[in-house]
Protein backbone atom coordinates (compact mmCIF):
# COMPACT_ATOMS: atom_id res chain seq x y z
CA UNK A 1 0.00 0.00 0.00
CA UNK A 2 2.88 2.49 0.78
CA UNK A 3 3.89 2.15 -3.08
CA UNK A 4 0.93 3.15 -3.99
CA UNK A 5 0.93 6.20 -1.74
CA UNK A 6 3.93 7.21 -3.33
CA UNK A 7 2.61 7.74 -6.74
CA UNK A 8 -0.40 9.27 -5.65
CA UNK A 9 1.43 11.98 -3.49
CA UNK A 10 3.78 12.21 -7.00
CA UNK A 11 0.18 12.87 -8.79
CA UNK A 12 -0.56 15.16 -6.42
CA UNK A 13 2.15 17.25 -7.13
CA UNK A 14 1.91 16.85 -10.66
CA UNK A 15 -1.39 18.15 -11.17
CA UNK A 16 -1.15 21.30 -8.67
CA UNK A 17 2.13 22.06 -11.02
CA UNK A 18 -0.59 21.45 -13.90
CA UNK A 19 -2.78 23.84 -12.19
CA UNK A 20 -0.40 26.65 -11.99
CA UNK A 21 0.91 26.27 -15.41
CA UNK A 22 -2.70 26.60 -16.52
CA UNK A 23 -2.61 29.81 -14.57
CA UNK A 24 0.17 31.06 -15.90
CA UNK A 25 -0.82 30.64 -19.33
CA UNK A 26 -4.24 31.83 -18.82
CA UNK A 27 -2.43 35.21 -17.62
CA UNK A 28 0.14 34.84 -20.40
CA UNK A 29 -2.45 34.86 -23.18
CA UNK A 30 -4.49 37.75 -21.67
CA UNK A 31 -1.47 39.40 -22.07
CA UNK A 32 -1.02 38.97 -25.61
CA UNK A 33 1.45 36.36 -25.50
CA UNK A 34 -0.10 33.72 -27.04
CA UNK A 35 3.17 31.44 -27.02
CA UNK A 36 5.33 29.72 -24.14
CA UNK A 37 8.67 31.85 -24.60
CA UNK A 38 11.19 29.10 -25.72
CA UNK A 39 12.46 26.78 -22.83
CA UNK A 40 9.32 26.99 -20.99
CA UNK A 41 8.62 23.89 -18.91
CA UNK A 42 5.34 22.67 -19.85
CA UNK A 43 4.61 19.94 -17.20
CA UNK A 44 2.27 18.51 -19.87
CA UNK A 45 5.63 16.72 -20.92
CA UNK A 46 7.26 15.23 -18.10
CA UNK A 47 10.75 15.16 -17.37
CA UNK A 48 11.06 14.80 -13.62
CA UNK A 49 9.78 12.71 -10.82
CA UNK A 50 7.51 14.65 -8.96
CA UNK A 51 7.64 12.40 -6.00
CA UNK A 52 10.29 12.16 -3.12
CA UNK A 53 13.52 12.60 -5.16
CA UNK A 54 15.75 11.14 -2.42
CA UNK A 55 13.53 7.98 -1.88
CA UNK A 56 13.29 7.60 -5.77
CA UNK A 57 17.46 8.00 -5.98
CA UNK A 58 17.53 5.89 -3.18
CA UNK A 59 15.28 3.15 -4.90
CA UNK A 60 17.53 3.42 -8.16
CA UNK A 61 20.77 3.21 -6.80
CA UNK A 62 19.34 -0.19 -4.53
CA UNK A 63 18.58 -1.47 -8.56
CA UNK A 64 21.85 -0.33 -9.77
CA UNK A 65 23.61 -1.58 -7.29
CA UNK A 66 21.70 -5.40 -7.72
CA UNK A 67 21.81 -5.67 -11.30
CA UNK A 68 24.79 -3.39 -12.93
CA UNK A 69 27.30 -2.45 -10.53
CA UNK A 70 29.18 -5.56 -10.14
CA UNK A 71 30.27 -6.01 -13.82
CA UNK A 72 31.04 -2.15 -13.61
CA UNK A 73 33.68 -2.18 -10.98
CA UNK A 74 36.66 -3.62 -12.65
CA UNK A 75 39.76 -4.83 -10.68
CA UNK A 76 42.85 -1.84 -10.59
CA UNK A 77 39.93 0.79 -11.10
CA UNK A 78 40.55 2.54 -7.70
CA UNK A 79 37.49 5.09 -8.75
CA UNK A 80 35.25 2.60 -9.13
CA UNK A 81 36.23 0.85 -6.09
CA UNK A 82 35.97 3.94 -4.46
CA UNK A 83 32.48 4.50 -5.84
CA UNK A 84 31.13 0.61 -4.66
CA UNK A 85 32.40 1.86 -1.32
CA UNK A 86 30.61 5.10 -1.02
CA UNK A 87 27.04 2.64 -2.74
CA UNK A 88 27.28 0.25 0.00
CA UNK A 89 27.39 3.11 2.49
CA UNK A 90 24.64 5.01 1.03
CA UNK A 91 22.97 1.57 1.21
CA UNK A 92 23.54 0.46 4.61
CA UNK A 93 22.74 4.21 5.78
CA UNK A 94 19.61 4.68 3.72
CA UNK A 95 21.15 7.64 2.17
CA UNK A 96 23.12 9.40 4.42
CA UNK A 97 26.55 9.83 4.01
CA UNK A 98 29.05 11.32 5.98
CA UNK A 99 31.45 14.13 4.91
CA UNK A 100 34.19 11.91 4.10
CA UNK A 101 31.90 9.65 2.16
CA UNK A 102 30.69 13.31 0.54
CA UNK A 103 34.49 13.86 -0.76
CA UNK A 104 34.77 10.86 -1.84
CA UNK A 105 31.87 10.89 -3.62
CA UNK A 106 32.29 13.94 -5.21
CA UNK A 107 36.13 12.87 -6.47
CA UNK A 108 34.49 9.85 -8.13
CA UNK A 109 32.20 12.31 -10.06
CA UNK A 110 35.08 14.38 -11.13
CA UNK A 111 37.26 11.29 -12.07
CA UNK A 112 34.52 10.06 -13.64
CA UNK A 113 33.42 12.95 -15.83
CA UNK A 114 37.40 13.50 -17.09
CA UNK A 115 36.65 10.25 -19.00
CA UNK A 116 33.80 10.52 -20.54
CA UNK A 117 35.78 12.41 -23.77
CA UNK A 118 35.31 12.23 -28.08
CA UNK A 119 38.32 10.15 -28.01
CA UNK A 120 37.56 7.84 -25.56
CA UNK A 121 34.22 7.08 -27.33
CA UNK A 122 36.75 6.65 -30.43
CA UNK A 123 38.75 4.49 -29.14
CA UNK A 124 37.28 3.15 -26.62
CA UNK A 125 33.50 2.33 -26.07
CA UNK A 126 33.55 0.13 -23.83
CA UNK A 127 35.14 1.69 -21.51
CA UNK A 128 33.03 5.06 -22.08
CA UNK A 129 29.81 3.08 -21.46
CA UNK A 130 31.22 1.68 -18.39
CA UNK A 131 32.03 5.32 -17.01
CA UNK A 132 29.25 6.75 -18.42
CA UNK A 133 27.43 3.86 -15.79
CA UNK A 134 29.46 4.53 -13.43
CA UNK A 135 28.66 8.63 -13.08
CA UNK A 136 25.04 7.67 -13.61
CA UNK A 137 25.05 5.67 -10.31
CA UNK A 138 27.34 8.61 -8.54
CA UNK A 139 24.77 11.14 -9.38
CA UNK A 140 21.61 8.93 -8.35
CA UNK A 141 24.13 8.14 -4.84
CA UNK A 142 24.37 12.26 -4.88
CA UNK A 143 20.31 12.64 -5.18
CA UNK A 144 19.74 10.08 -2.38
CA UNK A 145 22.22 11.47 -0.14
CA UNK A 146 21.25 14.85 -0.35
CA UNK A 147 21.06 16.76 3.19
CA UNK A 148 17.37 18.26 3.13
CA UNK A 149 16.62 21.33 5.91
Amino acid sequence: MRALEVIEASRGAWHAELRAYGEMRLRAKRAGRRRPAAGEENPHYLTRWHGDERRAALHAVMFESRRKLAPLVVPGDPVAEQLKSCVDACLESAGALGVEEREALAECMRELEKRLTPAQWAEHRGEYFRASGLLRLARQVEVASAVTE
